[in-house]
């Protein structure tokens, strides 16, 4: 791929530089993403995508106007209300769903597609609720979404040197599954769903920076942002089944029919949804199976062309 300048058509996590290599400019991006997030899939990016366009000014008037796989740095983000993703906070793709498809594509400005290279792995055949979930698939092991939960409970006690209060209850629901792997799988889902229940009466959690500060704390940023992170993993998520019966938590805009796929000499599962010729970004989603690179190497092994995704 010859070397080009990547240019964001809202505020840039890295002011484009017509010295930079495309390899520079991500490097760059990715350390800046990583220091917003905290997790995200970037290392790859150099050898996956292309913005297809012209360098855009933002103002108050603009700033306004997202692409569905545009971060939106811009702003104070409110913990209940507007809940972080899995991975980036992408925000404008759940303003676009309600929106008739003539009306999206109309919409489009060419300077705002994101081109992706790819695979499409799957198609999500259902979404919760869990009732309608539980008749497509078994719980037959500890789900890989709670293992993951699991060590975030210990990772922020750690930091913390103390018990969080309202964490204790996820921490026995765990601990409890993980000794227990031939439990039923209504047994689990009755258990999640009361963990919910719960979480969701607790007391509200004031709006947070989205922005952190230059130079933070890591032990005060992490623990500070770790309370959001686990109510949000129990309370804005959706389950899924895909057509080929992968398990997996995603982002509330997800729908039946909606596309689970990788980026080239990636491993985060991205899920689409198909509007003709183009497709809206939904956000990352943790799928079984695909969350440690297996699905990526088979892909790889196959030497099947990638194909492209035009993101609005």
């Amino acid at each position: 791929m010859p070397e080009m300048i990547v240019e964001h058509s809202t505020r840039p996590l890295v002011v484009p530089d017509y010295d930079k290599s495309l390899g520079e400019v991500f490097q760059e991006a990715t350390r800046a993403a990583l220091f917003k997030t905290m997790e995200l899939d970037l290392r790859h990016l150099p050898n996956i995508f292309a913005f297809v366009s012209h360098p855009v000014n933002a103002t108050a008037e603009t700033i306004k106007d997202f692409s569905s796989w545009a971060p939106r740095w811009d702003r104070e983000w409110d913990a209940l209300a507007d809940p972080p993703r899995l991975l980036p906070a992408f925000n404008a793709a759940r303003d676009l769903l309600e929106l008739p498809r003539s009306v999206v594509e109309e919409t489009l400005r060419p300077s705002r597609i994101l081109r992706m290279a790819g695979y499409e792995v799957c198609t999500i055949a259902a979404v919760s609720s869990a009732a309608e979930i539980s008749t497509l698939a078994q719980w037959q092991t500890v789900p890989f979404w709670l293992q993951e939960v699991g060590h975030l409970v210990a990772q922020a006690e750690t930091l913390c040197g103390r018990t969080i209060p309202a964490l204790e209850l996820a921490s026995v629901l765990v601990t409890e599954h993980d000794h227990n792997r031939d439990k039923s799988g209504d047994d689990f889902l009755e258990g999640f769903l009361h963990l919910q229940s719960i979480l969701e009466q607790t007391a509200e959690l004031p709006p947070v920076p989205f922005m952190l500060p230059p130079d933070p704390d890591p032990k005060v940023t992490a623990a500070s942002l770790f309370g959001h992170a686990i109510h949000h993993t129990c309370t804005n998520r959706k389950f899924l089944v895909t057509a080929d019966g992968r398990m997996g938590l995603g982002s509330k805009a997800m729908q039946k029919g909606d596309k689970v796929v990788l980026l080239c000499y990636g491993s985060t599962p991205y899920v689409l949804r198909p509007l003709e010729e183009l497709s809206l970004f939904l956000g990352e989603a943790y799928v079984s199976g695909m969350m440690h690179g297996e699905v990526s190497a088979e892909i790889l092994a196959s030497r099947d062309p990638p194909v492209t995704f035009d993101l609005i």
